[in-house]
């Protein structure tokens, strides 16, 4: 009789963590590609560098949540920084006074003007990032010794 030996499953709130950063990578990469996009289809408008950098960190957080089901240990450290480098990232591109625009393959520099309500609309949007990228990084930090178990 051939016997088969089984993998143990991944931890389960590693699979809620990594499916979070799945789905939540995947929509919102694609919500800043379609806006990129949107900015170039406009006549006369720059793409602003934040798009291009947020898209990047979705996509990164959709890969990384993919390493996660293959059992990589490197993948939860990559995890865990990408999602410190993400807060970084919001905090640095949410308060500093000046921004960047890709026009014409060159870097337009300008000053942000900032008033009562560009920092109410500022700290509301940021603060539902910060809260869907939060939960993966409790879950992960929380499953950190079952998940390393069964990593390769």
């Amino acid at each position: 009789m051939e016997q088969t030996i089984q993998k143990p499953s991944l931890p389960i709130k590693t699979k809620i963590a990594a499916w979070w950063m799945i789905v939540v990578g995947g929509i919102s990469s694609l919500l800043s590609f379609f806006m990129a996009v949107g900015y170039v289809a406009t006549p006369g408008h720059a793409i602003p560098g934040h798009v291009f950098i947020e898209f990047f960190m979705y996509l990164l957080s959709f890969v990384a949540g993919l390493f996660l089901f293959a059992r990589k240990k490197w993948a939860w450290w990559f995890s865990i920084y990408l999602i410190i480098i993400f807060y970084v990232a919001i905090m640095f591109f949410s308060f500093f006074p000046f921004s960047y625009s890709f026009a014409y393959n060159e870097i337009v520099v300008y000053y942000k003007y900032f008033d009562l309500a560009r920092f109410i609309s500022i700290i509301l949007s940021r603060s539902v990032a910060i809260i869907l990228s939060f939960i993966p990084f409790i879950l992960l930090l929380l499953d950190r010794k079952n998940y390393w178990k069964i990593a390769t």
